[in-house]
Formats: C-alpha cells, structure tokens, sequence
C-alpha cells in the first residue's frame, strides 16, 4: 500500500534522509517516516517517486497508537528490514525484558502480555537472532568438530555423521581443518572459549599430544576420535580389528605364491602412519617376510604421493608384489604408478588400501581395502558429546567400532 497524502502531511510521519540514502531497489532517494528510527537505509523506506511503499503494521496492541514498520516492496525487487526486539516491544506495548522473557519459555509472564508479544511477533516476522540468543542464555548449540583434513573423504564422511545427529538435536557444526599441523590443532583450541561453542568432537591425526592436553585444559565437553593418550581422560571413539583384516588378506595372498610386501606410509608424525606401520610389521613377521628398508616408502597423504611412492616401491630390483598403502587416498596414487610402469593390478602387483573411502569402488581394478565405520564413529561422537553436555558428571566412555575386509579387483580376492 502507499502512504496517504494527510499521513505524508504528519510531520511525525515524513523526514527526509541524506541525499547519500538511496531505495535499494531503485535507487530513488528515500525518505524516512513516522518515529521508527531506521538505523540504516537498507532497514527500509520510502523513495520520493513511490516506486517504493511502506507497509503499515498497525497499531500498538497496548495503546492503539500508529507504529509504522519499514517493510518496503519495489517493482524491481523487495527489501525487506530485519525486526528487532525493540520493535517486537513497542508493537506490544510491552518492556523489552517481558519480550525476552515470552521468548524464552519464562512462566513469570501474564497470559495477556504473552498473547501480546506473540501477536506482534507474528505480524512483524521476528526472529531472534542465534548468537545474540546464545550469549544471553549461554548456550549457543554450537558443535566444534576439528579434523586433519576435510578435503580427505574420510574425514568428510565422518563429519557428515556428526552434523546429521547433532541437527537431530538442533545443535550446529563447525568445522575446523588443521592440515595435519600441530600449531593449527593448537590455533583452534584456543579459540574454543572465543567462538562459544559447547562441545568438541576432536580427531587426532598426530602423534604429538600437545593439542590432546590443551583440550583438556580448556574444560569444554569434548570427544577425541582416534587414540587416547596415557593419562588423559576423555570420552572417546576408536577403531579395532585393522591389523585383523589385513592379516586375513594377506593370508591367502601368501598362500597363493606372493612372496614380497612394501608399504606406503604418510608422514611419520602421523598416528596413523605409526599405527599402520605397526600393523605392516606385524604381517611380515607372521609370515616370514622379507625385510628391506627399501620396502617401507614414507610420504605425505595425497594422491601425488602415493604414486611417487610407489614408483620407489615399484623400480628396480626387489620389487614387491604386494602393497599396503596407509589410506585409500596412497593406494589410488599406487593404481596410477603401476599404469604407468606398464605393470598389471593384481597380475603383477596386488595392491591394497586401508579406509574404504567412496573412490575404492570406483577406481578401475577397484580398490581391496579394509573398511572403517567412518560415519558411525561421526555419529558416536556426537551422541558422546551431546550426552556430555547434558550430563557432565557422568563416567567416561569409549566406544570401540571395527573394521573388516573388503575384496575387490585389486588383489583378486572378490567376496
């Protein structure tokens, strides 16, 4: 609707703006009207051409005076102003404490003042803004989860089953990626008390415990997903049954003639590289492997990587004729260097990979693996933080997922 002439007369009800504030739809100069004091032009307006009318919200509900909100339309688009709870107060008539006090469910509110605040609420579309919300209730339903590397489907997955439980319970995520760097853990540990939020859901990737005993210190609600340090008290999620799996695999690799096994490991900071290693030595003891240093390729967790790993592995004397890679993302990088050394997957060289990541049933010969529940470990860590931030006294916990084998192309042992 436009504004009435004997209105536009109403010198409470017409002020101009600067010549600097213009209609955000069409540019025109816009003017300003009745006591609503618009804190910016882009809170509303009308421009002096009446392209642009200003909407009436009615009277105050308390005392049928004029109040004039600047919810502007435009032939060209709509501008619309952000309500505040000022405005929700003046529209009922009421105190801004009464409002916050409707708006966060207090009974020391009369029946009449909440019907009031409800009405005025609906007609001006407010809503409360999250943070400002948080800091006044001190619960901001925020969810740290801090990991190596997003960009590793891995850790996506995993993420993906902490933001789908705790969206469940109305909780929001944020997401760190450190790239595998302790100052970077470090960076956005301390920033936990500055960012509000609730709990934290921390992956370890290093073998470096400083950023574990930092999250201790902070005294927040926190997860650790991976390996608990000695001396820590966390809740925590983990994983059993890796050495099992590949053991089993290279059990009737072995018993089918294969004689020789390197591995393909990422940084030796990396948890996992150590862990996985562990796991490599384990094998080629039971089965009486050879042993060469030559064996052993360490490297950083990319595709690039794995393919220039292999590479060492696959040129000159002693080639294996298998290799374990420490993640999925190493063994594709390995597919691409026997390719290019013109050599056969599984004829020539078996190659299996550890995660079970989407891209190991795609990859042509498809990936042997050995599969982690990724997003069930998300999921459990966020029931466990979530839990904790509801129950802070209660014991902590662990809950430990296993993995399993997975055949596939690349070494020839299909289920």
């Amino acid at each position: 609707m436009t504004i009435d002439r004997n209105e536009r007369k109403d010198k409470r009800q017409v002020r101009h703006f600067g010549s600097s504030h213009r209609c955000l739809a069409c540019t025109r100069r816009l003017v300003r009207v009745g006591g609503v004091q618009f804190r910016s032009a882009a809170q509303g307006g009308i421009c002096r051409s009446q392209r642009v009318s200003l909407i009436y919200a009615g009277s105050s509900i308390e005392t049928g005076s004029k109040v004039w909100f600047p919810v502007a339309r435009c032939e060209r688009k709509e501008v619309t102003s952000i309500s505040t709870i000022y405005d929700v107060a003046r529209l009922a008539g009421v105190s801004i404490s009464t409002v916050s006090r409707v708006l966060n469910g207090s009974p020391q509110v009369s029946e009449e003042k909440r019907r009031k605040v409800e009405e005025a609420i609906r007609i001006l579309n407010y809503r409360p803004h999250p943070a400002a919300r948080g800091l006044t209730l001190g619960r901001t339903q925020l969810i740290a989860l801090i990991v190596p590397d997003i960009a590793n489907p891995f850790f996506g997955e995993l993420a993906r089953g902490v933001q789908n439980v705790c969206e469940q319970y109305g909780y929001a995520v944020v997401i760190w990626s450190t790239d595998g760097r302790v100052d970077r853990e470090l960076k956005a540990i301390e920033s936990i008390p500055r960012q509000q939020v609730e709990g934290v859901c921390f992956v370890r990737h290093l073998t470096d415990e400083t950023s574990v005993r930092r999250l201790v210190e902070q005294r927040v609600p926190a997860v650790l997903v991976g390996s608990l340090p000695q001396g820590i008290t966390l809740d925590s999620v983990g994983t059993f049954g890796t050495g099992a799996a590949l053991s089993k695999i290279l059990d009737t690799l072995v018993a089918r003639g294969r004689r020789v096994l390197g591995y393909i490991s990422g940084p030796s900071e990396s948890l996992v590289s150590q862990v996985r290693r562990e796991h490599y030595w384990s094998v080629v003891r039971r089965f009486a492997l050879p042993v060469d240093d030559h064996l052993i390729q360490e490297t950083h967790f990319t595709l690039e990587g794995g393919r220039m790993a292999a590479r060492r592995l696959l040129s000159g004397s002693g080639r294996p004729d298998m290799i374990f890679a420490a993640n999925d993302v190493l063994a594709a990088g390995a597919l691409q260097a026997a390719h290019d050394l013109n050599l056969r997957v599984p004829q020539d060289v078996a190659i299996i990979g550890c995660d079970d990541i989407e891209l190991a049933g795609l990859l042509r010969p498809s990936l042997t693996t050995i599969s982690l529940p990724k997003y069930e470990m998300g999921q459990k860590a966020a029931e466990l933080v979530l839990s904790r931030i509801q129950h802070p006294d209660t014991p902590w916990r662990h809950h430990s997922l296993e993995a399993r084998p997975v055949y596939r192309e690349s070494t020839n042992l299909l289920d």
